[in-house]
């Protein structure tokens, strides 16, 4: 039997695959900072690709390092971190203290991150395609987040840490989890999403440079199921998570 409400801030396929069922994400009693956290993603995006003019959007060139980088290193790293905080909170996590990663982790089962991919058209080389979170299929750490917190705490010598391959991943990470939240809304913050354009899974739309490929394979349990229509009109349209 598929899921029949919502769990909060979380993106799921119905049994269809129909991408476009989509207006239950962006309800302001799943997440009033919906439109917030997408433009957030599109500025980091537009700021990558600012820096494809300086730098050659290669392989050869992942080591490099930069202030430029280590800025857009910091920005999409905190906004992974917004993105993965509010999503615990709104489902009832809570712990004493700071999140870390191993709390961010529990996201794993729930939105299946590790399986997202994201696909640089414009790249030279094998990261055309990236997997930001690639290693929480087996472990709770994430390389790229990693070298975030080591470069942000002791920059003078861990400045190489700021690299292109980090900032690359970093900003993936934010696509992934913008849109493992709100689907195919994530590539227009502003109005209805159409004219998708899919080559298999990968799925990509004209407001974005960047194209994704959302997790494949969920059991029919574990799909959303629902006629939004009927089930907004309800005192609670939404389910928390169990994280």
């Amino acid at each position: 039997m598929s899921i029949t409400k919502p769990y909060y801030r979380i993106w799921r396929p119905f049994p269809n695959d129909d991408l476009f069922q989509n207006d239950y994400a962006l309800d302001p009693r799943n997440a009033a900072d919906a439109i917030d956290l997408i433009r957030g993603y599109h500025l980091l995006e537009q700021e990558l690709f600012r820096l494809f003019d300086f730098i050659e959007p290669a392989d050869a060139n992942l080591s490099a390092y930069s202030h430029q980088l280590y800025a857009l290193l910091l920005r999409a790293s905190t906004e992974f971190e917004a993105n993965a905080k509010a999503i615990l909170r709104a489902n009832g996590y809570a712990k004493a203290g700071n999140f870390n990663v191993t709390d961010y982790y529990k996201l794993e089962p729930a939105m299946r991150l590790s399986e997202y991919k994201i696909t640089i058209s414009i790249w030279q080389g094998r990261y055309q395609i990236v997997q930001p979170f690639a290693s929480w299929a087996t472990v709770s750490s994430l390389p790229w987040y990693r070298s975030y917190n080591r470069v942000k705490h002791n920059r003078s010598e861990e400045f190489e840490s700021a690299s292109l391959l980090n900032v690359l991943a970093s900003v993936a990470a934010v696509f992934a989890i913008v849109f493992a939240q709100f689907g195919i809304s994530s590539f227009d913050p502003y109005r209805d999403v159409s004219g998708l354009q899919s080559d298999g899974l990968l799925v990509s739309h004209s407001a974005c440079r960047l194209s994704i490929e959302p997790p494949s394979g969920w059991d029919v349990a574990e799909k959303y199921d629902f006629d939004w229509e009927t089930l907004q009109t309800t005192s609670s349209p939404y389910q928390p998570y169990a994280f």
